[in-house]
């Protein structure tokens, strides 16, 4: 009969490298936890079991560059919060998001049974996750302002 425990673990601390425009206007931070606990217990030559507990934590978060900068007040537009660039609708959305956090974390549990009989080899077991997941996202503090005109360009609007 013989036992091994095995853990392995790792942490990861980084700002998201991205090419997509609005990455410009972002700072996102990306942590990522991990680790594993297992062990092998041997019965005999033809027989034995693996027992794992694994741990698993992503978080995200993002803030606008112009976060808390007073950018409504500095357009000129009155009482509004000064959180967030405002957004302005022209037909597609301009404007940044404020602040947004994402959690995600696993915990699994695995047990494997191995029993060879001759030629055959028969496995068994189990593995339990659980998820979590959290998230929170500002909407727009400092407001949506929409333009809207003709559906056409060159089109004059016809009132009557």
């Amino acid at each position: 009969m013989h036992t091994t425990q095995y853990y392995r673990g790792a942490f990861r601390r980084a700002r998201l490298a991205t090419h997509r425009p609005e990455s410009a206007t972002h700072s996102c931070n990306v942590n990522n936890i991990n680790g594993v606990l297992s062990d092998s217990y041997i019965f005999g030559p033809t027989r034995f079991n693996e027992f794992r507990l694994g741990y698993n934590r992503r978080t995200f978060s993002v803030v606008s560059l112009s976060y808390g900068q007073g950018w409504a007040k500095q357009l000129g537009i009155p009482n509004v919060s000064a959180l967030t660039f405002p957004v302005f609708n022209l037909g597609y959305g301009m404007g940044s998001v404020g602040r947004a956090y994402q959690a995600g974390e696993d915990l699994s549990l695995q047990d494997n049974f191995t029993q060879i009989i001759g030629k055959h080899t028969l496995k068994m077991g189990y593995e339990l996750t659980r998820t979590r997941y959290n998230s929170a996202a500002e909407t727009q503090p400092s407001g949506t302002y929409n333009f809207g005109g003709t559906e056409l360009p060159f089109t004059p609007n016809k009132h009557g």
